[in-house]
Parts: C-alpha cells; sequence; structure tokens
C-alpha cells in the first residue's frame, strides 16, 4: 500500500472541502469516513485497517502506529508464547516416540551408512537426542553380543580380537575390517593399538 501523494497519508484522501478515509482492494474500494481533518480521516482509516486485518497485519501501513502500540506489544508477546508452547509439545511429542524393532534396524542400518543423526532423526519423527540414545544403546548391545565389552562373552570377543588383526596382518585397511565385520572404525583401531 502507497501513501496518498497529496496527503501524505495510508488511505487518505483530499475530496474538495473534506477528507476521505478510503481502503482500496483489487476489485473494491471502500469509503470508510468522510471528516473535515486529514488526521481524522486518518485515524478512522487506521482503526478499520485494525479491525480486517488485526493490529500485526495492519501495522506497517498504520498512520498512527504508536496509537496501536500496546495492542501490537500484546499481539506479539502472544504470538511468541503460542509459538513456544507448540515448539515445546512438539518437542515432546517427538522423545516420547519409540519406534519398532524393523525402525530401529533401518535407523541403526542408516547410521552406519553415514546418514547424520539428525537427518536419521528428521525422517522417523523421533527427536535427535532420543535417536543418540537409541542408537548408542543399540551399539552398546552389540558389542556386549560379539564379547567386546564387559558382560560379554570372552571367548567370542577374543575370536573377534584375533580376526581384526589378522585381517591387518594381511594389509587389509582398518576402514575395509570395519565394513566386513560390521564393527565401528574406531573399535577397530582401538583393537589394533591393543
Amino acid at each position: 500500500m502507497k501513501k496518498n501523494s497529496k496527503t501524505g497519508l495510508y488511505g487518505v484522501e483530499e475530496y474538495r472541502d473534506r477528507f476521505k478515509a478510503v481502503h482500496e482492494t483489487t476489485f473494491k474500494r471502500k469509503t470508510i469516513a468522510e471528516t473535515k481533518t486529514k488526521e481524522a480521516a486518518a485515524m478512522a482509516f487506521d482503526d478499520y485497517l485494525v479491525q480486517a486485518k488485526g493490529v500485526l497485519h495492519a501495522w506497517a501501513n498504520l498512520n498512527y502506529p504508536e496509537v496501536y502500540r500496546a495492542q501490537h506489544d500484546q499481539a506479539i508477546a502472544a504470538r511468541v508464547m503460542k509459538n513456544q508452547e507448540s515448539a515445546l509439545m512438539s518437542d515432546q511429542f517427538a522423545r516420547s516416540i519409540q519406534p519398532s524393532p524393523m525402525q530401529l534396524a533401518a535407523m541403526i542400518k542408516a547410521f552406519q551408512s553415514g546418514v547424520p543423526v539428525e537427518k536419521v532423526a528428521s525422517e522417523f519423527g523421533i527427536h535427535p537426542d532420543t535417536t543418540r540414545e537409541l542408537l548408542k544403546k543399540a551399539e552398546t548391545d552389540r558389542l556386549v553380543s560379539v564379547g567386546l565389552l564387559p558382560g560379554s562373552s570372552p571367548v567370542n570377543g577374543a575370536s573377534i580380537r584375533a580376526r581384526v588383526k589378522e585381517l591387518h596382518a594381511q594389509g587389509v585397511s582398518g576402514r575395509k575390517i570395519a565394513e566386513e565385520m560390521g564393527l565401528d572404525k574406531k573399535l577397530i583401531s582401538k583393537l589394533l593399538l591393543e
């Protein structure tokens, strides 16, 4: 919306010896009020615009925005509160979601193939912190099952250690060993340093 070039105000036109508050849309022109002063016409226009669009949408085209400052600030505060409540509810909902065993397997596979945790989380609609916890627990469970953590079978763990060292002695890189055995690259490096 542009200011009127003669009056210098939004929605105010000079008409003979009077001023009109006018609201124009693409297909419609509506006279809001006729007054003796351009200030009164400007106030009538502002009132109409705030009623029609709300103070936040009308703010940029108000002639006297200071009159509506308190109303504007209240609307901003209400919008911020609503956004915070919405974000909190969304966050709590995402944290409460637990994947099915098949989804968890797909999440683990995606993560092991190099997909970042945040992307895995967004693809499955689960909060990133929950996703990290689930992936960490799944990795711990897997390491226990292959004997590489306390509480696991030492025989199985010893055979994995031996296989890692054997492959490395044959000249296979740590990355290839990790891929072949389905283990983390960092774990392979740790086993080779023992």
